[in-house]
């Protein structure tokens, strides 16, 4: 079962902000969040009665700077999942000459859906064809993964 997904990327320009040469926070939330969202749908290729899944909460922590020209890895990993929900964990870490330094952790929540693509979403967005995934993860490959409800940050966002 597909349950971790890695990506890669370069702070540039237009991901800084005023304080340049610093990453802007949005910036860096959409990288987390679609290294999320690719973790979610390759989990879901196992599933035969689901094929999507949208993003339902974020908690994050944003623990160092990171400014243009740092190569940040991210690390997606499913971490938990219920009937119709998948939370997923994802690192982010500054790499260096010599060692890689966490820079921000997040954990999302994503719902699973059916038939996202033939559902018309600007017509009632608060109705989306909600369904259980039908997965389940292997407990064996998820020993020292925490339980998201557990998340102890200082610093949290929510959104979504």
């Amino acid at each position: 079962m597909n349950t971790e997904y890695e990506t890669s990327f370069l702070v540039m320009p237009e991901d800084t902000n005023a304080n340049s040469p610093m990453i802007f926070g949005g910036a860096f939330f959409s990288k987390m969040d679609l290294c999320a969202a690719v973790t979610a749908r390759r989990f879901l290729y196992e599933s035969a009665v689901c094929n999507a899944a949208v993003t339902h909460k974020f908690e994050g922590t944003f623990l160092r700077p990171c400014y243009l020209g740092d190569l940040i890895h991210l690390k997606g990993q499913v971490v938990e999942t219920r009937k119709k929900a998948i939370a997923i964990k994802v690192i982010a870490e500054r790499e260096t000459k010599t060692v890689r330094e966490l820079v921000a952790e997040g954990h999302f929540v994503f719902v699973s859906v059916t038939d996202l693509l033939r559902h018309k979403i600007e017509d009632k967005p608060y109705l989306l064809p909600y369904a259980p995934h039908g997965l389940t993860l292997d407990v064996d490959n998820a020993q020292d993964k925490p339980d998201l409800r557990q998340s102890k940050s200082n610093t949290s966002a929510s959104g979504r």
